[in-house]
């Protein structure tokens, strides 16, 4: 059974929602993995070159009041505003952001670190209410998404794992989008390695992304 080699899991309690799977880990990046936490300067208190979006003020003020919530509650819908909201992404991440890229094959590992206001590389997007990758590994694939294991650390950190997955379309009936496969065919299972992982560390007042973390995969083309 393979897991990331970055995770370190001490403690467990899960609960779950549609599309994310939730659950609370003792994890906590090592000091390679993660960046400057500090956050940057608030980018929505200086002058604006353009005014925000409807959108960006309402996921704006979803994430502050999720930095205030406890447990899950709080950093699922802190993590649904961040992948939403462009404005939710300058606001929330750290000084700087370590970007790093494991080869599974080869074992290489390659890292660099980034002024966070410099950030545009943040791989999830939420299509209507589905967690979808930015960037599909087969340009165009629509029908591509994204499942998560969003874990919270005893210190409050946060852990956000995805795979790639598609669905067969067997749905028992409701919204679901019947039972989910990685990208190699295999039934969905999140004991083995993820796509990619994505850090949080705590602020004073939040949570600050800090680390990037991607397994690198061949491109497929169409």
């Amino acid at each position: 059974m393979m897991r990331l080699a970055y995770l370190a899991l001490l403690g467990l309690c899960a609960c779950g929602q549609d599309h994310v799977a939730t659950e609370t880990r003792a994890s906590s990046p090592s000091p390679r993995q993660a960046g400057d936490a500090r956050p940057n300067p608030d980018p929505t208190s200086a002058p604006a070159t353009k005014p925000l979006s409807e959108s960006d003020r309402l996921m704006l003020e979803s994430a502050a009041k999720a930095c205030r919530s406890p447990g899950a509650d709080g950093y699922t819908t802190f993590f649904e505003a961040f992948a939403r909201s462009d404005a939710v992404r300058k606001k929330y991440a750290a000084r700087t952001i370590n970007l790093i890229q494991l080869d599974p094959v080869t074992g290489r590992r390659t890292q660099r670190r980034i002024d966070g206001r410099a950030y545009r590389e943040f791989p999830i997007q939420i299509v209507d209410y589905d967690y979808k990758t930015a960037q599909p590994l087969r340009p165009g694939d629509d029908d591509e998404y994204v499942k998560l294991e969003i874990n919270q650390s005893q210190s409050n950190q946060i852990s956000v794992e995805w795979t790639r997955v598609r669905y067969d379309g067997l749905s028992d009936g409701g919204d679901d989008r019947g039972a989910a496969f990685d990208l190699d065919g295999r039934p969905y299972d999140p004991a083995r390695r993820t796509d990619g992982q994505l850090l949080f560390e705590p602020t004073d007042t939040c949570w600050a992304l800090v680390a990037d973390i991607r397994q690198r995969r061949a491109s497929k083309r169409q």
